[in-house]
């Protein structure tokens, strides 16, 4: 779908398929800003709704640690990827947003910046990798 979206837009978009960075050539980095939206939901969750887990794949969806490994993976990997105050995007589940924001400020990130959905619940934090 990315591909296709790419195209549709006339990006010229280079696309590399990766269990996270593994697959990301070195000479990549560093670089300004890594967004994502790694699976965030934890198995059994009761608040997900029967559409999203009916035309998602479950390895799109849910994540160990209570839906949080993705994320960490995906922050833990962004601090030798960013360059000094690059930025690092992540979309979460709702009730995340605190310990998201703790787990990235152990981390060393800071400058967070929370956003919300339409719906007025807490879904992305942005944060500042720190300098060098």
């Amino acid at each position: 779908m990315a591909q296709e979206n790419a195209k549709h837009l006339g990006l010229a978009v280079t696309f590399f398929e990766s269990d996270w960075y593994e697959a990301l050539p070195s000479s990549l980095f560093p670089i300004d800003a890594i967004l994502a939206n790694p699976p965030y939901i934890a198995p059994g969750d009761p608040e997900l709704a029967p559409s999203v887990a009916r035309f998602e794949p479950a390895l799109a969806l849910f994540a160990k640690d209570q839906g949080f490994d993705a994320l960490e993976r995906v922050l833990t990997g962004a601090r030798s990827r960013l360059r000094p105050r690059g930025w690092l995007g992540l979309e979460h589940g709702h009730r995340q947003a605190v310990t998201l924001a703790a787990r990235l400020q152990r981390a060393g990130y800071d400058e967070l910046a929370l956003e919300r959905d339409t719906g007025g619940r807490p879904r992305a934090t942005f944060a500042r990798q720190p300098h060098g």
